[in-house]
């Protein structure tokens, strides 16, 4: 398996590996969690990032993205898979730009019983909504700060990944079945 890109802005380069691990989940310096990664030893710099991961055939398997960069950790790469690709790239080659489900809200995971008492929240799991756009599908349902979405579509939820990948799985315009908790219902005060 390759790797090419243009690495360090060095012209095009190739480097080789093998494959890890398929389907590997981690997650970016922005805290969003990337899924269905391949992992490779190729190296992967700045430049060869975008580039594509090759098997022996000649098929492009993935697209380099990412390497783990820690004290110790040498040579672990990770491109998105072409299956999780595809649709995406058949987006821009559609209509120009990549097409997805939106909710409109910034959540993040409740963790505790504290954390659940701090926020004068009701529930003590789920994912409590930080920010709402006015114009969103959720603005407009009446969602607002500190609800806290525990179902989605008869889903549980209990964290940010997973609401995120509830909506993911769902189309453009579809309505759907939320079960949330308004913020402030605790009446024990």
């Amino acid at each position: 398996m390759v790797a090419i890109g243009n690495s360090l802005g060095e012209g095009i380069r190739v480097t080789q590996g093998i494959v890890s691990r398929k389907d590997v989940s981690m997650q970016d310096e922005n805290g969003q969690t990337l899924q269905g990664l391949i992992e490779t030893d190729a190296t992967i710099n700045p430049g060869n990032s975008g580039g594509p991961l090759v098997n022996m055939a000649g098929e492009v398997i993935g697209i380099t993205n990412a390497k783990e960069v820690a004290t110790g950790v040498e040579g672990v790469g990770y491109a998105i898979s072409s299956n999780e690709a595809s649709p995406l790239i058949q987006d821009l080659i559609n209509v120009g730009y990549i097409v997805r489900p939106y909710l409109g809200v910034s959540a993040e995971t409740i963790v505790n019983d504290y954390y659940a008492y701090w926020y004068n929240l009701s529930v003590n799991s789920g994912v409590r909504i930080t920010s709402v756009d006015a114009d969103s599908p959720a603005g407009k349902a009446g969602l607002q700060v500190n609800d806290v979405i525990v179902k989605f579509n008869g889903e549980d939820i209990t964290d940010t990944q997973q609401l995120i990948d509830a909506i993911n799985q769902g189309q453009v315009g579809q309505s759907v079945d939320l079960t949330y908790y308004p913020r402030f219902c605790r009446t024990d005060n």
